[in-house]
């Protein structure tokens, strides 16, 4: 097991600002995602990614990428921060269109959805709550890559 002063090295840091990052969008999908189906798409995979991150958080705290005969770690590691990444960066496209179609102003532009944003958010806070959402899918995005790229060159530590 590592001191609780591993927890301010560099990929427990950056899992714990991807892990916000899903928890935000979590928070802000809460309410609405059952306009259409993709909110709810979004804000599942956010609760993956999110569980995930704890995780790894906890098994590479209790160094559980050091026994023996275990799974490949850094493989897996490698693995999921891709996945997270392309995956984050194509949800935030999907999220801006789907803004820029609902700031059009037309019920027509947005005929993909099954309901109109809840009347306790409005049209405008929800197209303001998507493009948070798709900046903080953007944002962990970079974080997943950036993970990639560390745990690449150098391990876990």
């Amino acid at each position: 097991m590592k001191t609780v002063n591993w927890f301010l090295t560099w990929l427990p840091l950056l899992k714990l600002a991807q892990l916000i990052l899903m928890v935000l969008c979590i928070v802000f999908f809460m309410d609405g995602r059952n306009q259409w189906w993709f909110y709810s798409l979004v804000y599942l995979i956010c609760f993956i990614f999110a569980f995930l991150c704890i995780f790894t958080i906890i098994a590479y705290y209790v160094e559980l990428h050091k026994a023996k005969g275990n799974l490949p770690w850094i493989t897996l590691e490698l693995f999921f921060n891709i996945i997270a990444a392309v995956t984050c960066i194509v949800l935030a496209i999907v999220l801006l269109w789907d803004s820029w179609m609902m700031a059009s102003g037309s019920n027509m532009d947005i005929r993909h959805h099954s309901g109109l944003p809840p009347r306790n958010i409005g049209r405008t806070a929800w197209i303001r709550r998507l493009r948070v959402v798709a900046g903080s899918l953007f944002v962990a995005a970079l974080l997943f890559t950036i993970s990639l790229v560390k745990t690449n060159r150098n391990g876990i530590q």
